[in-house]
């Protein structure tokens, strides 16, 4: 999802970088909706410089983040890495270490999509469902998995669907 930035009173598009004036609705020269059209027509020229906007990496983006997928899917990680310890201590069937390789690795991958969703929620949430399969897997098809890893999996689930939906429900 592109957005528009503002820099001294001017627009520029940040899918292609180029001015724009502040009446268009979209981007004359990639076509990128600006989404601030229906806000500033009926805003006062003065009132415009209080939108909240911060500097990152040099260019002027809108700040998006979503806290509780990361809090939800770090918990589920940590979780899981428990879970899979005690799988794997246990060892309740003959799986060798495939019990513990998916319960840790979809643990990891959950932690890292849980720290990418504090940069794009998308693509942690994404990983986050991804990490819920791996534990899921292991908990219902190889190994009768302890409940930790059957929490781990509901929690990175739970961050995921969280991720999902402020990208597609609430950001529209």
């Amino acid at each position: 999802m592109y957005k528009m930035y503002r820099r001294r009173r001017s627009m520029f598009c940040s899918n292609c970088g180029n001015e724009i004036k502040e009446e268009d609705a979209f981007c004359q020269y990639c076509g990128t909706k600006n989404p601030q059209y229906n806000l500033q027509t009926s805003q006062r020229e003065g009132e415009t410089d209080y939108i909240n906007y911060q500097k990152q990496d040099g260019s002027m983006i809108e700040t998006s983040r979503c806290l509780p997928a990361f809090i939800v899917g770090l918990i589920g990680s940590i979780l899981g890495i428990f879970g899979g310890l005690c799988v794997s201590m246990c060892d309740t069937r003959t799986g060798g270490n495939a019990p513990f390789v998916l319960i840790f690795g979809g643990s990891v991958i959950g932690m890292v999509g849980a720290c990418q969703c504090l940069k794009h929620v998308k693509r942690g949430a994404v990983l986050q469902l991804i990490a819920a399969v791996m534990i899921i897997i292991c908990a219902y098809g190889i190994t009768g998995a302890d409940l930790m890893s059957v929490f781990a999996f509901v929690l990175l689930l739970a961050g995921g669907i969280i991720g999902l939906l402020k990208v597609y429900i609430f950001d529209k």
